[in-house]
């Protein structure tokens, strides 16, 4: 029901979720108990798709409890202006099925920008010049240190200084990195 208690017509919100982990849930879950209508739309074959199986049934029960609109299987190509509301259309990359939606608002959850400025701005003082041996780190064996007796650092980019991701890859970067040496 889109109608509010008062009788007025309850926003429209749709979050996209191109990342399947909490920050779209949470989102969705915080706009739901302000009272708007929500749909859920992923790429992904069911919505938060790389959530931890302890977290998963939590959020699908608030989804189904708050009534939001699931879409799975449709990624988001085109929004524009229509009147005073947002066009968004879709398409399935399972036969090409394109599907609209009129929305107030949309949200979009694609990850984050790698933040990796104080590694850009230290690499070139490091001894390694913040390079990491993939070789090595395949291998799970030390990096080289070909100048370990001089004075300096050695530096290296993990986690979401990398790309989009959380801390949990931070972590294991970081201990696959001193796990040899």
């Amino acid at each position: 029901n889109d109608k509010s208690i008062e009788g007025t017509e309850r926003l429209k919100v749709m979050v996209y979720d191109d990342h399947g982990q909490h920050q779209a849930a949470s989102t969705v879950t915080e706009i739901t108990k302000r009272g708007y209508v929500v749909e859920l739309v992923t790429p992904d074959r069911h919505p938060v798709a790389e959530m931890g199986f302890s977290n998963f049934p939590m959020y699908m029960k608030a989804f189904y409890d708050k009534g939001v609109t699931l879409t799975p299987n449709f990624r988001l190509r085109k929004i524009s202006r229509e009147g005073n509301k947002i066009k968004a259309e879709l398409s399935s990359d399972y036969g090409g099925h394109k599907i609209e939606r009129i929305v107030d608002e949309v949200v979009i959850e694609h990850g984050t920008t790698p933040v990796d400025n104080l590694y850009q701005e230290l690499r070139d003082q490091s001894l390694n010049k913040g390079v990491t041996d993939i070789s090595s780190l395949i291998k799970v064996k030390a990096q080289p240190f070909s100048n370990v007796h001089q004075n300096g650092f050695f530096l290296y980019c993990v986690g979401d200084a990398v790309a989009s991701r959380n801390i949990h890859a931070a972590i294991y970067d970081s201990r696959r990195l001193c796990q040899s040496l």
